[in-house]
């Protein structure tokens, strides 16, 4: 049989060596020595010490009584693997029980130990990661505050990281948008989320977006955008941002809150978490003992295996004099050798933390604890110590810190009052909206039952002046954190001295931790004062709106559903109509009242608009669409049509839109024509063209793109006047109409530059040389057609002949990825350096003169131009 091989075991003379027994007794981590049977056999200060006994209290006793039976399945399971060789240390983490009978968390590392007389024991080294768990607590009960104050704002949040990545988008964005959060580049947020200008028409460029503005460092007050989804309601914002960053200055991210001011009422929001950013926290406690020489550069002398647990290998540690100073972090480097040679001077104790770069470039957080080896004649022999790794707690403050400072910027930012108090009633946050709105800040600690008179808050229908404070228990952060539940839509009136009464309206949550336990309650309070004094103008104008009806330009319907057995609305029932509507359908009010509207207008069903019309009176979304009557009664070619749900029925107007369209019809021709020669003009050109790359695309066509510009221009204009030179620009229009097909797209670009797009409408073709041949029959074409131009002109008169230079580039299939061009604009790049090119390669020009019709133009020595999509 097989027996399993022994456990490896430290030698017994590391622990005998006076030395490494002095460092053992001074090392602020627990180390204990167990025999065979699990007894405690040795015990240094720190392992008391983190017990609470005295070292005759421990010495052979079970180390089984110093932790919870549960845990020492864990301990056992560790010795096991320890007696079968399979690991050379094991690294668990359990509880020990204190001798005041408190109950604290430790790191445990065991591994096996040679006593040197054939027997073995166990080492064990205790790491003590209270702190640590505590950290992770505070720091759960902080994502639960913020998870909180974000599940009932009213105003819409979005945040992304430091690399740009949309972390929050809230439920209030959400409806606004009519869409969620995407992973989309920064560049196509304005299309994508439908974002404009102020004036609601203009897209916003991406360098406006106010998320990106605060990414890239500015801080946003009260800026004006809209937001207008294609199957939404459009949304006039006020947005407020700004960036955050860590304790160094690292940016973290940014963050926006947008408040809807296109409606007043209040719209209750919730946040979403906002993406787990910080790594979990180290599982174990390392450290490393070294001694070093007493002077600088503090050559290492020896340090343990633990300094492996710091990046670095035992050769690496020790293969120079200066290893440790070299390690040291850049910014700790100068403090932390000032600090050491203080203490070396006065042979001092240290203890400090610092910064370690690790080989592969990492940081590490030390904590290092160290003392001089005095010698027989009291002089420094060598400096030994400790380095404890505290990287993970490091970590744990900086995420809290993190995550502490995002919480500041949003709540910086919102226009809401918020306020939180613990589960004892202590006020634990005010906002800077809730000090303006109050005009004091909540200071020290003030009663609940003193909340309503200290804060200045009155019942909705009392009269601050003569009435009382509003009672602890109708105060909407006290009534959650009463009933420990949530309270919705609590109005009540502020009214700080010397100030006009405020109509608020308040939210409140409780707060709960991950776990579920209660730490207390958030409420956050909107001014309403303004959107109460809008809805009594609007009570009062009610009456005015009805006359004002009679005297629209629009038409008007009221309509009354009519719905069959099953309760589903199948036509409507003319109520009331004005004169306008009347008019528009040339039929009497009289005759219009009460009948189906289907009756009246049968082209409802047939082009599908009362089905439209029903999902108004029973969704509530509004309809909103431009037609074009199919009813002999109504004389007006195009028609607005708006519905709204009115009751049980719907409201709709009806507005001619017949000049309007005429009028924009002309004006969209006349944006793409060039005036002087009748082809379209850049703009006409470009989206043309761009439509016609598209088509290619689908149908996999190849396309050709001619680049023209004429020899000699400036002379003609020189010579012989501009009215010639506007003569020979429109004399090259009619050359391209002429040599080339109704649906080539031709263009004039500016001055004297044409430019043509050509994509086959025949069979697809399927040869390379084919489109080539579709390239070399163009320049055919127009060298044709230019020579029979030149030659009426001469026999009209004209002393000298039009002449091009053109440049042609090709694109086998449009959209192959493979392709020497990917769009309309990179074409016309290749077309324009071929005609470059052409331009070189003739000789110099001579002065036109009325019997030279062959003269070229000088060498052009400009650069190839760039052109865009515009």
């Amino acid at each position: 049989m097989h027996s399993a091989p022994p456990p490896q075991r430290a030698h017994a003379h590391n622990v005998n060596d006076p030395y490494f027994r002095a460092i053992v007794d001074r090392v602020a981590v627990g180390i204990a020595v167990v025999d065979e049977g699990g007894r405690i056999v040795e015990a240094n200060p720190a392992f008391l010490e983190f017990l609470g006994y005295v070292l005759d209290e421990v010495i052979g006793q079970p180390s089984a009584d110093f932790s919870p039976a549960a845990d020492m399945v864990i301990t056992r399971e560790a010795v096991r693997a320890l007696r079968a060789g399979e690991q050379s240390s094991v690294a668990v983490e359990k509880r020990f029980i204190r001798k005041d009978g408190s109950v604290r968390m430790a790191m445990l590392t065991l591994s096996c130990f040679d006593f040197g007389d054939g027997t073995v024991g166990f080492v064990g080294v205790i790491g003590d990661i209270t702190v640590k768990r505590t950290l992770e607590k505070k720091l759960e009960q902080e994502r639960a505050f913020l998870a909180a104050v974000l599940e009932h704002l009213h105003d819409g949040v979005v945040a992304c990281d430091a690399d740009g990545n949309l972390t929050l988008f809230n439920r209030a964005l959400r409806e606004m948008h009519g869409m969620g959060v995407q992973q989309i580049p920064p560049d196509e947020w304005a299309s994508h989320y439908a974002l404009y200008r102020a004036d609601g028409v203009t897209p916003l460029p991406v360098e406006e977006i106010p998320l990106m503005r605060a990414f890239r460092g500015e801080t946003l007050r009260d800026v004006p955008m809209v937001i207008a989804p294609r199957d939404g309601t459009a949304r006039a914002l006020l947005a407020n941002g700004h960036h955050f960053t860590d304790d160094h200055g690292a940016l973290l991210g940014a963050v926006v809150v947008m408040r809807d001011m296109t409606e007043q009422a209040r719209a209750e929001v919730a946040l979403r978490e906002s993406e787990t950013r910080h790594r979990a926290l180290l599982d174990a406690l390392p450290l490393a003992v070294y001694v070093v020489e007493p002077t600088f550069p503090y050559a290492p002398l020896y340090v343990s295996p633990g300094v492996a647990s710091f990046g670095f290998t035992y050769d690496e540690w020790m293969s120079g004099p200066d290893s440790w100073t070299r390690a040291l972090h850049p910014d700790d480097r100068e403090r932390v050798l000032a600090e050491t040679q203080a203490a070396f001077e006065t042979c001092q104790p240290t203890e400090f933390e610092y910064r370690l770069v690790a080989s592969d470039g990492s940081l590490r957080w030390v904590h290092d604890r160290g003392e001089f080896i005095l010698g027989s004649d009291g002089k420094p022999m060598a400096w030994r110590g400790i380095m404890l790794d505290l990287t993970g707690r490091r970590e744990a403050e900086l995420a809290l810190a993190n995550e502490r400072g995002f919480l500041a910027a949003v709540l910086d930012s919102l226009s809401e009052g918020i306020v939180a108090c613990d589960r004892f009633g202590k006020v634990t946050l005010f906002n800077r909206a809730t000090r303006k709105l109050h005009g004091l800040a909540a200071e020290g600690f003030i009663a609940p039952e003193q909340w309503g008179a200290h804060f200045n808050m009155y019942r909705p229908e009392s009269h601050p002046q003569a009435g009382s404070p509003m009672p602890a228990h109708e105060l909407p952060l006290i009534k959650a954190l009463r009933a420990r539940a949530a309270v919705h839509d609590v109005e009540f009136q502020l009214a700080p001295t010397g100030r006009a009464p405020r109509t608020m309206v308040a939210n409140a949550h409780v707060i709960r931790g991950s776990n579920g336990e209660f730490l207390g309650a958030v409420s956050a309070s909107r001014d309403m004062t303004e959107q109460k004094a809008v809805e009594r103008a609007l009570r009062e104008s009610e009456a005015r709106v009805r006359g004002a009806v009679q005297a629209s330009l629009d038409a008007m319907f009221i309509c009354q559903s009519i719905r069959d057995t099953a309760g589903g609305i199948i036509d409507f029932a003319c109520l009331d109509v004005n004169a306008r509507a009347a008019a528009l359908v040339n039929l009497p009010e009289a005759d219009m009242i009460g009948r189906p509207v289907s009756e009246m207008f049968p082209m409802l069903r047939t082009t599908g608009l009362l089905s439209s019309l029903c999902r108004v009176a029973e969704t509530g979304e509004p309809f909103d669409r431009e037609v074009q009557p199919q009813d002999e009664r109504i004389v007006a070619q195009w028609v607005r049509l708006q519905a709204v749900r009115v009751g049980d029925g719907i409201g709709v107007t009806a507005r001619d839109m017949t000049d309007k369209k005429t009028a924009e019809a002309k004006l969209r021709a006349l944006a793409l024509v060039d005036e002087l020669t009748g082809v379209h003009n850049r703009r006409g050109f470009m989206a043309l063209a761009e439509r016609e790359w598209k088509r290619a695309e689908r149908e996999k066509r190849g396309a050709v793109l001619a680049f023209i510009d004429l020899d000699n221009f400036k002379i003609v204009n020189d010579v012989h006047g501009h009215a010639e030179g506007d003569a020979v620009l429109k004399a090259v229009a009619d050359v391209l109409r002429a040599a080339f097909r109704g649906a080539d797209v031709i263009g004039r670009l500016g001055g004297d530059e044409f430019a043509v797009l050509v994509v086959p409408t025949g069979p697809v073709l399927s040869e390379k040389m084919e489109i080539f041949d579709v390239e070399r029959r163009i320049i055919q074409r127009l060298h044709h057609h230019l020579a029979s131009t030149n030659t009426v002109a001469r026999q009209l008169g004209r002393q000298f002949d039009i002449g091009m230079s053109i440049g042609t580039a090709v694109v086998l299939r449009v959209g192959d990825p493979t392709s020497n061009a990917t769009s309309v604009a990179s074409l016309m790049v290749l077309a324009d350096e071929r005609l470059y090119q052409q331009k070189r390669g003739k000789e110099v020009a001579t002065p036109v003169t009325p019997c030279d019709t062959r003269s070229e133009p000088p060498p052009d020595d400009r650069p190839p131009r760039k052109f865009q999509n515009h």
